[in-house]
């Protein structure tokens, strides 16, 4: 029987994979280096570190696929929540990361 926990994730992985299919190529090693760089560090960091650091995405929706392919692989791990400081997102929840097992 499929749940409508099943159908989410379903959804919520058919999106990302979508996401990651069609992006620019360069700009996803750009996040993705970005993103091994900031775990590196072994603090704390959310999206808006990582955006400070490289060239602006083409669609919003990029970040997040970067993440959840990054969290996928053990590179970072969620540790909680945190408000943005970016004007432009009004003190928006973001996800927090931090290394993860393979980070």
């Amino acid at each position: 029987m499929t749940t409508l926990a099943d159908l989410s994730r379903a959804v919520r992985d058919a999106g990302v994979a979508a996401a990651n299919a069609n992006q620019d190529t360069w700009w996803a090693s750009c996040c993705d280096a970005a993103i091994r760089h900031l775990a590196a560090l072994d603090r704390p960091f959310t999206a808006d570190r990582v955006q400070a650091l490289i060239p602006p995405a083409d669609h919003p929706c990029r970040m997040g696929g970067r993440f959840h392919a990054a969290v996928r692989a053990g590179i970072i791990r969620p540790i909680g929540y945190t408000l943005s400081e970016r004007p432009s997102r009004r003190r928006g929840v973001l996800r927090l990361y931090q290394r993860g097992v393979a980070g």
